[in-house]
């Protein structure tokens, strides 16, 4: 189970007027049930500790591949509602390489575009990576020396 971290409190608005309750319409969805999930290693003497996606759909199980950034095991994240998964680098994903992804939070392995990663889906000529500008798309021709 999730732990509360915050309220709805009433009372005082800017200005010192009385807030009130905001109309139907404007009522947020419930949230997603969460949980805090980490991944610790087995060797007391390491202390590592990640932490893991938390939606509490999710189910986790190892996938016999290891992260060529950091060498850590990646695991099969499965959406138990729609039954669809994903795979991750527990670390990578909240310690997202800034050289290969400068402006990621979180990191999956279907966005990473690490050049030599069999799950990296977002590499060069992937679906979901940048495309090379039309002008440099021609293979690159060695010049004579002069």
């Amino acid at each position: 189970r999730g732990r509360i971290v915050g309220r709805l409190a009433r009372g005082r608005g800017r200005g010192g007027r009385a807030t009130s309750a905001p109309p139907a319409y404007m009522a947020a969805a419930p949230p997603e049930p969460r949980l805090e999930r980490f991944l610790v290693c087995p060797n007391g003497a390491c202390g590592i500790a990640m932490a893991l996606p938390s939606k509490a759909t999710q189910r986790f199980s190892p996938f016999p591949h290891m992260c060529p950034i950091c060498g850590f095991q990646v695991l099969t994240v499965l959406n138990t509602e729609t039954r669809r998964e994903h795979r991750i680098c527990p670390y990578c994903f909240h310690n997202v390489p800034r050289d290969l992804h400068p402006d990621k939070a979180e990191l999956r392995c279907f966005q990473c575009s690490h050049p030599f990663c069999t799950l990296a889906g977002a590499g060069p000529g992937r679906a979901g990576a940048p495309q090379r500008p039309p002008q440099m798309q021609q293979p690159l021709q060695a010049q004579p020396p002069q």
